[in-house]
């Protein structure tokens, strides 16, 4: 199997009007051409760019929609899966400026919760034909809480810095930031973590992960015993053990309903004998806190 040369692998998504130039916005990123006779998207193409971010290697898959009202069928099943859509209009149209409302209605009716988003207004090297200011493209942003950058895929303008803020964005999300508390003492050096804190969470996590992975097991244990008697007495059913067929099999599936609910209270039992032991294990982590704190103290 291949080695794979990359850490991170997001999609990204293009929406907007129909010629606000999506297209040449990721071919400019994703091959550094232009091509201005371009015609529409017809349904929907991707392109692929590997950047490097913070010592990590990021594959971009970059979806181009159709932005004409009849694909908008087939462009909706790709929100899904999306980490990062960015929203284009172009700033000589002033209609493609209103309709960004309806993309955004589109993101919150398609797209996950999470997803990240930026407003980019593309065309900016036509400042003689210019219909939307840039402070009312910042303060639509504003209001939704996003990122806004002017871009021109003609001269190549911001484009790079738009793709670059939108991954560092989902990256944020995805990875974040290591913040180091009281990363110096008052001798000015790193503070580091002692043994006993490592072997303490060492032991906790392990506990957490049995507990996990026992009330897991117990639902998929009385699925699959359940599962197994029901199916031998079908069997014995089909080889006319009993005369009463259909009887039979309507007492089979009564058994497996009342089985199956029996086995779904059994693993909510120990769900709830499993959270008080979370709980019990965190005042024994508060504990630890106190006798380490002491310990460090003397």
């Amino acid at each position: 199997m291949a080695k794979q040369n990359f850490d991170h692998f997001f999609k990204l998504l293009l929406i907007g009007d129909s010629g606000v130039g999506k297209t040449c916005i990721i071919f400019r990123f994703a091959e550094n051409t232009f091509n201005p006779t371009f015609i529409s998207t017809i349904g929907i193409d991707f392109k692929i760019r590997t950047l490097e971010i913070g010592g990590k290697k990021i594959k971009l898959q970059i979806w181009d929609t159709a932005g004409q009202e009849r694909f908008h069928t087939i462009t909706t099943a790709y929100y899904r899966g999306a980490l990062g859509i960015m929203m284009v209009y172009d700033v000589t149209n002033e209609k493609t400026f209103h309709n960004i409302s309806k993309w955004m209605r589109k993101i919150e009716e398609n797209a996950n919760e999470d997803v990240e988003r930026i407003l980019v207004a593309n065309k900016c090297d036509l400042e003689s034909q210019r219909q939307v200011t840039r402070e009312r493209g910042e303060m639509l942003a504003k209001n939704h809480h996003i990122r806004h950058v002017e871009t021109s895929a003609l001269s190549s303008n911001n484009v790079d810095h738009a793709f670059t803020l939108l991954t560092q964005d989902i990256l944020n999300k995805v990875c974040p930031p290591v913040r180091e508390e009281n990363m110096k003492n008052g001798k000015g050096k790193k503070k580091k973590k002692s043994k006993m804190e490592d072997r303490d969470n060492g032991f906790l996590q392990g506990v957490l992960d049995q507990e996990s992975e026992k009330s897991g097991n117990v639902l998929l244990s009385y699925m699959n015993v359940l599962g197994g008697v029901a199916g031998k007495v079908r069997g014995m059913a089909d080889v006319d053990v009993w005369p009463d067929v259909h009887r039979v099999n309507r007492l089979v599936d009564v058994w497996t309903v009342v089985g199956y609910s029996f086995g779904a209270f059994t693993a909510m039992g120990t769900l709830y004998f499993s959270l008080r032991t979370f709980r019990e294990l965190g005042q024994w982590r508060t504990w630890m806190n106190l006798r380490r704190s002491r310990i460090l103290k003397k």
